[in-house]
């Protein structure tokens, strides 16, 4: 039987436009080729990291050209910036390393930048004195790590967690997460030590009886009266 690859809707040029946003090397690299998109690279070179794209319409008016060329553009950049990363490994360098914290609390929630020596990792106890009067605990445990990969730096997101390390509470909680008992609103107003007890609450499974022993029931032959 043969493959059939399935057909693919086509990528919307403002996703295409986002995602080559994402790695300023890689357009910088490109601008340098000079190729007939270059004049659409370097009108989005000059956004501050954190600016809302401009609309296609917008750039349409400043760069003089129609849609169609627009379009064309947007195509012939992101297809050439695809094909570069699949042969240059030299193109994406996310050489320096920042840890973002989420850092919830009784009181209330922080977040901080910082630079690690040693990364955590997942299940690990921390502890924060130094935020402990904004958020009202000090004792935490990471809870998740996740990576995010932005033009040359990587950016760890280390979410905590208040109290110590329970694994059996770790599970409870992902499987709220997936079943949806426990929305994600009501998992971030409560504490550490109150989330614990209402997983329990949710969770808690009367104790099933051991049953009785009933013995096999054998079948002799039957006797006959006077035997």
């Amino acid at each position: 039987m043969r493959y059939t690859e399935r057909p693919k809707p086509p990528i919307g040029t403002k996703d295409m436009l986002y995602s080559l946003l994402q790695v300023r090397p890689a357009m910088e690299k490109l601008y340098g080729q000079k190729k007939e998109y270059a004049p659409l690279i370097a009108a989005l070179m000059d956004l501050p990291s954190d600016a809302k794209l401009p609309t296609a319409k917008s750039l349409q008016q400043q760069l003089g050209i129609s849609a169609a060329v627009f379009r064309r553009w947007a195509e012939n950049w992101h297809d050439d910036f695809l094909g570069l990363i699949q042969e240059d490994a030299d193109v994406l360098q996310f050489r320096q390393v920042e840890y973002l914290f989420c850092v919830p609390g009784p009181r209330d929630y922080i977040t901080f930048l910082c630079r690690l020596a040693v990364p955590p990792q997942v299940g690990e106890g921390v502890e924060l004195g130094f935020i402990s009067g904004v958020t009202g605990s000090a004792i935490y445990h990471v809870d998740s790590i996740a990576h995010e990969y932005l033009h040359d730096k990587i950016q760890v997101v280390v979410r905590l967690r208040e109290g110590y390390y329970d694994p059996y509470v770790h599970h409870l909680r992902h499987r709220a997460r997936f079943e949806k008992t426990l929305t994600w609103e009501e998992e971030s107003q409560l504490s550490g030590y109150s989330a614990e007890k209402r997983l329990y609450e949710i969770y808690s499974r009367p104790a099933t009886a051991t049953p009785a022993y009933q013995p096999p029931v054998t079948v002799g032959r039957r006797r006959r009266f006077g035997d």
